[in-house]
């Protein structure tokens, strides 16, 4: 499993072959349509100070789930996706017990619109312990 560092440029490579598969959206009953893939960023998170990382994606993408598995304990520890203008898309997501899986609770449609977006925030905020977490950030092209 391949896992992108922080401030990387997220290439086409990373995203898979299918780039030209952009997600329409379905009428209600009624509806014909054809199934999208969805992309998966993969981020290592390290054990450092509250740190926000930010990440370009190539073209338009929605965030659809954040996935975060805890590597360590680290009590009131927190991430959270933003825009690429610092606006929260999630709420900030458990990142404290070793070895738990936590997701995004909400995900904001006003900073995370159907149209896509091309950049993304991750804010690690470590509050105790240790920080390290691998976060998945799940996205369908728009």
């Amino acid at each position: 499993m391949s896992r992108v560092d922080p401030n990387t440029y997220i290439t086409p490579a990373v995203l898979g072959p299918a780039l030209d598969d952009r997600t329409t959206d379905a009428s209600v009953s009624p509806a014909v349509t054809s199934p999208t893939d969805l992309f998966h960023v993969s981020i290592a998170i390290p054990d450092a100070a509250t740190t926000t990382y930010t990440y370009a994606l190539p073209v338009a993408y929605e965030i659809v789930d954040v996935i975060v598995r805890k590597s360590g304990a680290g009590a009131g520890n927190t991430i959270q996706i933003k825009d690429g203008s610092g606006n929260a898309i999630s709420d900030a997501i458990a990142a404290a017990v070793d070895k738990t899986v936590t997701r995004a609770g909400t995900l904001d449609v006003a900073f995370n619109p159907l149209t896509g977006l091309t950049s993304f925030q991750v804010t690690a905020s470590k509050s105790a312990g240790t920080m390290l977490a691998a976060v998945t950030v799940v996205l369908r092209r728009r």
